[in-house]
């Protein structure tokens, strides 16, 4: 299983910058369940599509999500704001919503660019809903001057779909802790892309440097143990083309094998590392 340590922290819509969590939250007026006007506010997933001024929105990035459940039985709301997951107390009355503080963990999110950005946008946004309503079957929380969050009760289409962006969420791990060559996403493609070549790979990859994002490329660099320079080993993945490639120096002797024709450029990172393997005058 993979796991993440995560600390939390508030926001509030009066001052939106981090502080720390009270022990008790903000009492907020909870509007009774009779108050409730629309039944399908509540008790359904929203997925973000984009915020910011209603004339000019800015959608989400490509490859990233965000969402927001109201839970009807206690009050509570929580979701996703892209990277870190956050939750609070909500209130309702007429058309208006009140969400309470917000607690948030406290990842750090790099990659995308712009992740952590957009996130702190769609947590300020959040924290300054008043209004909310309905458009075309979308929920849509005002905030600011003339500014909303739209939401869809579908998810993004490829939601479920198999995603080399997914990968992400390991960025800054180490493959042996996560078990990430039988990932779901990587090992029967790994397999086919390796062949008889699979079990040196995974050799030449037992001393390893962690899952890194560079010119948009995930790569992790390796090598055998006591072998540096002659048994090592480059994983190269391309989300936005969904393109594996493996690099390998095995006694000296190198090799690509790439799902993309061309080949992918070496991040330069990637490049100095194999730099070492070349051959010495």
């Amino acid at each position: 299983m993979f796991k993440h340590q995560v600390a939390w922290t508030c926001i509030t819509a009066v001052a939106p910058l981090i502080a720390g969590c009270a022990t008790e939250p903000i009492p907020i007026p909870l509007a009774r369940p009779s108050q409730q006007p629309v039944d399908t506010l509540t008790g359904v997933t929203w997925y973000l599509l984009s915020y910011g001024p209603v004339a000019a929105p800015t959608a989400l990035i490509p490859g990233t999500e965000a969402d927001l459940l109201l839970d009807p039985s206690t009050l509570q709301f929580s979701g996703l704001a892209g990277c870190n997951r956050f939750s609070g107390s909500y209130a309702l009355s007429e058309e208006k919503i009140t969400l309470g503080r917000i607690a948030m963990t406290k990842r750090l999110c790099t990659s995308p660019e712009g992740l952590a950005a957009q996130e702190n946008a769609v947590a300020q946004a959040l924290a300054g809903a008043r209004t909310y309503g309905f458009e075309n079957g979308d929920l849509i929380l005002r905030y600011g001057k003339d500014e909303a969050l739209r939401f869809s009760k579908r998810a993004p289409e490829d939601k479920d779909a198999p995603s080399l962006a997914q990968l992400r969420l390991h960025l800054g791990q180490y493959p042996r802790d996560t078990g990430l060559w039988n990932h779901p996403l990587l090992a029967q493609r790994l397999h086919v892309l390796l062949g008889d070549k699979l079990q040196t790979f995974k050799e030449n990859m037992r001393v390893q440097g962690p899952l890194t994002e560079e010119n948009g490329l995930l790569y992790i660099t390796g090598n055998k143990p006591h072998q540096g320079g002659v048994d090592m080993a480059v994983f190269l993945a391309d989300p936005a083309n969904d393109k594996l490639q493996v690099w390998l120096s095995t006694n000296g002797a190198q090799e690509t094998l790439s799902e993309a024709d061309p080949p992918l450029a070496d991040p330069p990172s990637v490049a100095t590392f194999k730099a070492n393997a070349a051959p010495k005058p």
